[in-house]
């Protein structure tokens, strides 16, 4: 008798509990501001993100032309001054280097216009921060496809002074080393 008085007692006060708790929610109601969250929510404009990343990423382009801008120019004025070096020591030495001499002020003139080339390029990506992304009509957008096509200028610049001295200078540089196995002959 024993086990059956508790088989009926303990669903008995697990049901009881249930009925007086949702009692106790009827006889003292919930306030409904105490369900709202604390914090207010944020909403941000989804373009004032995308025009701060925007804005964003080309400051850091800059930075990063500003470097290679740098670089660039160091490795094409040692590849002048190099080139000038070696035509005093073969000019020296006796040899015909009017096509070389030629062909580095040639080479100084590609290297002139790259230098003003690339300036035009920062400051066409430059002007593009003074128009406010989003509220500019267009302008921005203008401003960073002017840039961009002055991009491609710079870069064929850089790639005009590598063919040239590819084609022009390299096989001219051969044809001396030719002339000094002639003359050991």
């Amino acid at each position: 008798m024993k086990i059956n008085s508790k088989l009926i007692i303990y669903p008995l006060v697990v049901i009881s509990l249930l009925f007086a708790s949702g009692r106790s929610l009827a006889l003292f109601p919930i306030n409904p501001d105490l369900l709202k969250p604390k914090m207010p929510i944020i909403k941000i404009d989804p373009w004032t993100l995308r025009c701060s990343k925007i804005e964003e990423s080309v400051q850091k382009k800059i930075a990063n032309f500003d470097e290679s801008k740098v670089k660039h120019i160091e490795i094409y004025t040692r590849l002048s001054d190099r080139l000038s070096e070696r035509i005093t020591k073969w000019k020296e030495m006796g040899y015909d280097v009017s096509d070389l001499e030629a062909n580095k002020k040639t080479l100084n003139e590609k290297i002139s216009k790259y230098k003003t080339d690339y300036a035009t390029f920062i400051q066409k990506l430059k002007d593009t921060q003074q128009y406010d992304c989003g509220h500019s009509e267009g302008e921005f957008v203008s401003a960073l496809n002017k840039a961009k096509t002055e991009l491609k200028v710079v870069r064929q610049d850089a790639s005009e002074i590598r063919e040239y001295y590819q084609t022009e200078i390299r096989p001219n540089i051969l044809e001396l080393k030719k002339q000094n196995l002639e003359e050991n002959e």
